[in-house]
């Protein structure tokens, strides 16, 4: 492996510090879909032209709302 640029180290446990504030953001995933709903909510608000930060601040959860939007856009801005 060295001989193509590469290192690698041996490690033992992970610092408990680390390991707990790992488990604890851990703990604010999403499901998969868990925006799939907001699909429909953000097309039945942008029939008329709206700008998409008005659009989103019309939504319970925006950080959800926008990947979706995006989407819907066919963007990945």
């Amino acid at each position: 492996m060295r001989e193509l640029g590469w290192d690698y180290r041996m490690v033992g446990a992970v610092d408990a510090q680390r390991f707990a504030n790992i488990s604890w953001l851990a703990g604010y995933r999403r499901p998969l879909y868990a925006g799939a709903d907001l699909a429909d909510r953000l097309i039945a608000l942008a029939r008329r032209p709206v700008a998409i930060e008005l659009l989103l601040s019309f939504m319970d959860e925006p950080e959800l709302a926008f990947p979706c939007c995006a989407t819907c856009c066919g963007t990945t801005a």
